[in-house]
């Protein structure tokens, strides 16, 4: 804190705050209907648009 000071120890601590909900339950329920090809077509399909 003495490198920092306050307001930036402040800033830095809030950044692993904890959220709300239960990311596990919420991710097996988006992802319930997803097979491998679906994941791998849309990491695919991801990629292709980011680089153009």
């Amino acid at each position: 804190m003495k490198e920092l000071g306050v307001a930036k120890t402040t800033r830095f601590l809030q950044q692993f705050t904890t959220g709300s909900g239960n990311y596990t339950e919420d991710r097996k329920e988006l992802l319930k209907n997803w097979t491998l090809d679906d994941v791998l077509e849309e990491t695919r399909r991801r990629r292709k648009n980011r680089s153009a």
